[in-house]
């Protein structure tokens, strides 16, 4: 595991076999990592990632989740959240036209080609009184709901991973992981890798 950082020679308390790099040697395109400075950590991630990606570093893993064995080797890495949607928080493409495609996005006045005709149409309507900045549109727009449209433009959702393997414990479900271990036997199976960690144990170590 890689752990990259803006600063890493501050970092602390690195877990034993856990190698530190310098995100500035994977994204440094002031476009992406202006997103950063204005505080936009979301959206500067999800750019972060393909840039991972495209640069063959490996698999990228949110910070977020708990590991309950190893991940399989495979070019094609990510699975569905819920019935709509495939998260990126494992997330795994050979470089192609899915990778270029989310990595190309412009700064701006993109119209995201999933919108349905509510979101289009307030999209057109902001663009007629000014520019719309990635950080305008709606939250997960380069990320869940771009790579969900791209994974099924591309005909690949067969290799999506169904729900129990990477997310088998849906985020309002999430403080169950705190109770019996009966009740949590229950929300995992033989199949799952990964269990995204309550938001209270994820700040508890920021």
């Amino acid at each position: 595991v890689t752990l990259f950082s803006y600063d890493p020679d501050s970092l602390i308390n690195v877990p034993a076999g856990v190698d530190v790099g310098d995100a500035n040697d994977v994204m440094s395109d002031p476009r992406r990592t202006r997103l950063l400075k204005d505080g936009y950590f979301a959206l500067a991630s999800d750019f972060f990632r393909y840039e991972i990606l495209a640069k063959r570093l490996g698999c990228w893993i949110d910070l977020d989740l708990i590991f309950l064995r190893q991940l399989p080797a495979s070019d094609y890495l990510f699975g569905w959240e819920s019935e709509r949607s495939i998260n990126g928080a494992v997330l795994a493409l050979p470089n192609g036209t899915l990778l270029e495609a989310a990595r190309k996005i412009p700064e701006k006045n993109w119209l995201p080609p999933y919108f349905g005709p509510r979101r289009r149409c307030q999209y057109w309507l902001r663009r007629a009184f000014c520019p719309v900045y990635l950080e305008d549109l709606p939250w997960g727009a380069v990320g869940p709901e771009l790579i969900t449209y791209l994974v099924k433009a591309h005909g690949l959702e067969h290799l999506a991973q169904p729900r129990e393997v990477f997310y088998p414990v849906r985020y309002q479900d999430a403080k169950k992981l705190y109770e019996q271990s009966e009740t949590v036997d229950q929300l995992i199976t033989a199949n799952t890798i990964t269990v995204r960690a309550p938001r209270q144990t994820v700040d508890a170590f920021n």
